[in-house]
């Protein structure tokens, strides 16, 4: 019984030896590798860009309370004695 289980073992790697050997031969998985390299590119350049916007907004929130600040203290400075 060991012997049929190396056997069968040993035919299904030499089989998936084969086939990414053949993909590795005609190109096809560097095609695949390159596909799935461009998508993650696509997907950290869709994030930076989120998160660009996202540091764009909270500068602008800071600048707007920054001058609601400074309004303020104008008001307040002006009406005391």
């Amino acid at each position: 019984m060991p012997d049929a289980y190396n056997h069968i073992s040993l035919i299904c790697r030499l089989k998936a030896t084969q086939t990414k050997n053949k993909e590795l031969e005609s190109g096809e998985r560097y095609v695949k590798l390159n596909e799935l390299h461009q998508k993650e590119c696509r997907a950290y350049e869709h994030k930076i860009q989120a998160l660009q916007t996202e540091v764009a907004d909270a500068h602008k929130e800071t600048i707007r309370v920054r001058n609601y600040w400074f309004q303020v203290l104008r008001n307040t400075l002006g009406q005391t004695p």
